[in-house]
């Protein structure tokens, strides 16, 4: 009986392992569709409004975010 608890906790840590794999891919897939979602909207807008998206501003300007460190010197 001791060998088939044995079995049934290592199986159980198997299926946490597996259950903690989706929950922590989850939130980025959601992240992603989400930021398609955004894309395809600014460039609708761009579209309408004749003006560059942020994305295309950004590869014309050689746009860098400022670090924190950097941020706090400012």
């Amino acid at each position: 009986m001791a060998h088939s608890t044995q079995q049934e906790i290592a199986h159980l840590r198997k299926r946490l392992e597996h259950l903690q794999e989706e929950a922590d891919n989850m939130p980025r897939q959601k992240l992603k569709q989400a930021r398609a979602v955004v894309t395809d909207l600014e460039m609708q807008l761009s579209k309408i409004s004749g003006r560059p998206t942020a994305t295309q501003i950004k590869a014309v300007n050689g746009f860098r975010p400022i670090k924190d460190e950097e941020l706090g010197r400012l």
